[in-house]
């Protein structure tokens, strides 16, 4: 470009009348220095910058409101399903920007597309043939039959047709990747019948031979033999042009991932080799980067499209609308609470104490209709004061509430009751100091000003879907001038100047990037020309190529494992890497990341928890135990820290709740026995169930399902009580606490419980006693094995709670029909290898000695602490 610039200035002295254009805004500020001291007066430019001189007449419609026009349409035609709608008409407009800006000549009428797509599919014409060219057909048309509103596409189409007549410019020069679309060719064919016009390859005319050697290895002329390729290229590239300057990562886990990329940009900036340029090819693990570097200070641009759905104050803005959307319940009420704007005009000090007052309060209840019964004991028309109290924070709870009652609205009504929910919450001016925040809330007020927007009639959750599309296209900017490091897309690497080079997301699944097309299958986009699978290869081949052969250092990073589904290198990076592995016998792997960013990056190493004794509970129950048995660093977070997860108070009852009812009916029922013994354990066990079941009934109406479950399994239930009793077995106590303490080399302990019954009888002069343990599960569904080997202690520790008898303990499954009792073998024996075991435990902990967090992976799956266990490091 320099010299076609020095042979223009011959012509044209200092530049004065010449008109560059290349296809990058970035390359303005890249080479007008060097352009500035050859012609000083010369003009750099991109095409959408110049179509900005040509006025237009009509209005250029959003994009959201073409989608706004499209989801109306669905909706009228009722054409698929109502949550998919918002999506679908995402992806149509994407497809008729694409057809415009490519200069597809659309068909006169339905009829003619229906031969089109039957010609591309090389099918018959069949009724979802007819179905999809109506559905686009139809689309089209809705989007291009005003002339008075043009798309984003169209108007930079109809500006380009019209450029010529604006450009003053006596001669241009163009480089010939700004000519994307058939528009911008038609323009340089256009000023060039009027003007000199030169055009450039940006594309190195004097390849290296690096650049060279990977060409040909990722695009043979013909198909590719390893063997013959090597032995055809090896004496050419004795030395390796790849040593010291690609480098390929591979994590399993997402943080691990993260925080390699952290340290080696941490590395680079102490180096001062900046900025820094990061190829985001996976979204979760830059969105993850960029948050980690703004914390740590590190100043960030984002060149990818940071969407606003990402940032926290969008996540904020979420909670509050989907207790809307849900109602309230205890769980959504403490993630509005967690919220730092949740009445953020309150001094700090009072804030803290009224929340933690609500979560205390709100935490008691165990159901909904008891949280609702708190929140509507008072009237909604009390004054709020100055002074924020517990009732106060009800009243603005309940009038949110109230804001959002309506049953349809416009999509502008709908944000502006978002305001006056922020406000009422107090909320809406903390979000404004964020620099977010503030983005956001131009924008809504963007939305809501929108004509378009104030026509039309949606429900709530039609508004809150649309939102959320809203906001996961709209970018977020942030607050950055001079940024350390830059975030692009693989396809503009080339023109982003950068010192070190770091490529996210080196999958297969990722790269190359191949956009999933809902509308247009390939054969149909072949047939209208379009982009296809093969050409986006092709593509990512291209950009590939550019970005490594214009970079010095580079490292490639991939988790083998994404979504729990395994994924391997990239397809051209793993034929690299095994290349120059058989050509070299030099893995491009990082065998040890962990030394490579020696001293940042340090090892995890399996973890062990240490415990104060004086903060290991006194009291040795059964489920403590189990927990320690289970997994010690779960056991640690729950007995020891005292970090008990809030449970949701959820729609639908729990297993769990219906387990300690039905506990409390066959208690009840065996006292009923008592004081009537005439009647049957049928009768008993009935009577207790209606009494109990209609008090539940009474607060929550989904009790009635398990009502029906449990009347299902009485009969069975009542005829294993019958059968005890025939072998003579008398109920001695239910529900029954036992507390004892238990010593041994000068250590004791107190071992507590509550057991569900214990039976006793006399046979042959000596006193059986047996231990009852209920079990709403089906026998198969526990271990005899774990029964035997101690790993399930509860009744084996029981049995220290009777050590003055010689007891039995059995499981009582009370989901088999017939019940089914398991018992305990060897009893007395597991008994005293499981106090025994828990005195070692003690000794060891009172040494100083850590528990080992073994953890089995049927644990980790039910465990409520995955959000704070680190065993992804260490297992």
């Amino acid at each position: 470009m320099v010299h076609e610039v020095q042979h223009l200035i011959k012509d044209y002295p200092s530049g004065k009348g010449i008109l560059i254009i290349v296809p990058h805004a970035k390359l303005i500020s890249q080479l007008g220095p060097l352009i500035a001291t050859l012609a000083p007066r010369a003009h750099i430019t991109t095409f959408s910058i110049l179509a900005e001189r040509v006025p237009l007449k009509a209005r250029i419609m959003g994009e959201f409101e073409r989608q706004q026009l499209i989801y109306d349409a669905l909706n009228e035609h009722q054409w698929f399903n109502a949550r998919y709608r918002w999506n679908f008409a995402e992806e149509a407009v994407k497809l008729m920007d694409e057809l415009s800006l490519h200069g597809i000549v659309w068909p006169h009428d339905e009829k003619s597309l229906v031969q089109i797509l039957a010609s591309a599919y090389q099918s018959a014409l069949s009724q979802p043939l007819v179905f999809e060219a109506k559905v686009v057909y139809t689309l089209w048309q809705l989007l291009h039959s005003s002339h008075e509103c043009l798309s984003v596409a169209m108007a930079y189409i109809e500006r380009l047709q019209r450029l010529p007549q604006f450009i003053g410019e006596d001669a241009i020069i163009v480089m010939e990747a700004s000519l994307h679309y058939p528009s911008e060719k038609y323009c340089i064919e256009e000023l060039s019948q009027q003007k000199p016009v030169k055009r450039i390859p940006i594309i190195n005319t004097s390849p290296s031979d690096f650049r060279e050697w990977l060409y040909h290895l990722w695009m043979p002329e013909q198909p590719l033999n390893l063997v013959e390729w090597i032995h055809r290229y090896e004496a050419r590239f004795r030395l390796s042009p790849i040593t010291g300057r690609i480098k390929i990562a591979a994590y399993n886990h997402f943080e691990e991932e993260v925080q390699y990329a952290l340290n080696w940009i941490a590395e680079k900036i102490a180096s001062q080799q900046i900025p820094i340029m990061i190829v985001a090819q996976d979204r979760q693990a830059a969105r993850r980067l960029q948050a980690c570097l703004s914390s740590k200070g590190i100043s960030v641009e984002d060149g990818t499209g940071w969407v606003l759905s990402t940032t926290t104050v969008v996540a904020g803005v979420h909670v509050c609308l989907s207790l809307i959307q849900q109602g309230i319940t205890r769980q959504g009420l403490f993630e509005l609470f967690h919220l730092p704007w949740f009445l953020s005009a309150l001094a700090e000090p009072e804030r803290d104490v009224l929340l933690e007052q609500l979560k205390n309060t709100i935490g008691q209840f165990a159901h909904l209709s008891q949280l609702n019964k708190w929140l509507n004991q008072r009237s909604l028309d009390e004054e709020i004061g100055q002074v924020l109290g517990e009732e106060q924070v009800k009243a603005i709870l309940l009038r949110g509430l109230s804001l959002f009652q309506q049953t349809q609205a416009s999509l502008s009504d709908w944000i502006h009751k978002l305001f006056e929910l922020l406000e009422l919450w107090l909320m809406l001016e903390a979000i404004q100091q964020d620099h977010a925040g503030r983005q956001l809330m131009d924008l809504l007020q963007q939305l809501a000003a929108n004509q378009q927007h104030q026509q039309g009639s949606y429900t709530f959750n039609e508004w809150f879907k649309w939102l959320e599309r809203i906001l996961e296209m709209n970018h977020y900017q942030p607050d950055s001038q001079q940024a350390q490091v830059v975030f692009t897309q693989l396809s503009q690497c080339l023109y982003i100047p950068s010192k070190a080079t770091l490529v996210l997301g080196a999958d297969n699944s990722q790269l190359p990037y191949i956009p999933n097309n809902i509308l247009f299958s390939d054969a149909v986009r072949s047939l209208f020309q379009l982009p296809i699978r093969e050409n986006f290869i092709h593509q990512a081949i291209l950009d590939l190529l550019e970005l490594f052969d214009h970079s010095d250092s580079i490292i490639v990073m991939y988790r083998t494992e994404n979504g729990g589904i395994k994924t391997t290198l990239s397809p051209m990076l793993d034929i690299l890497e095994n290349t120059h592995l058989s050509m070299y016998h030099e893995s491009l792997m990082l065998c040890n990341t962990a030394q490579h960013t020696t001293p940042y990056f340090k090892t995890i190493e399996r973890p062990s928890v240490v415990i104060p004794p004086q903060r290991l509970p006194k009291t040795l129950t059964a489920s403590f135990y189990q927990r320690i048995l289970n997994c010690p660093y779960q056991s640690f977070i729950y007995d020891v820290l005292g970090l008990k997860k809030s449970f949701p108070v959820k729609e639908e009852v729990t297993k769990a709740e219906f387990g300690q009812l039905v506990h409390q009916i066959l208690s009840l029922s065996v006292e009923t026995k008592r004081r009537q013994s005439q009647y049957s354990w049928l009768q008993s066990i009935q009577e207790n169930t209606d009494k109990l079941w209609q008090r539940v009934l009474e607060q929550d109406p989904y009790w009635r399902a398990w009502l029906v479950y449990w009347n299902s399994l009485i009969p069975a239930v009542s005829q294993w009580f019958e059968k005890r009793e025939l072998e003579h077995w008398k109920i001695q106590g239910s529900e029954q606490w036992f507390k004892k303490i238990k010593t041994k080399d000068h250590q004791s302990t107190e071992v507590a419980g509550s057991i569900d019954r214990w039976d006793a009888r006399m046979k042959e002069d000596t006193l059986l006693v047996e231990i009852l343990d209920y079990k709403l599960k089906n026998s198969k569904q526990i271990s005899k094995k774990d029964i035997e080997l101690g790993e399930e202690i509860q009744l084996p520790l029981y049995a220290q709670l009777m050590d003055e008898y010689e007891v039995n303990a059995s499981y009582v499954f009370l989901e088999d029909d017939p019940v089914k009792e398991v018992t305990v073998n060897h009893l007395g024996e597991l008994s005293q290898q499981i106090i025994d075991r828990w005195f070692i435990i003690l000794q060891d902990t009172q040494d100083g000695m850590g528990w080992p967090a073994h953890a089995e992976t049927t644990i980790c799956q039910r465990c409520q602490y995955q959000g704070l266990c680190r065993k992804q490091f260490w297992q």
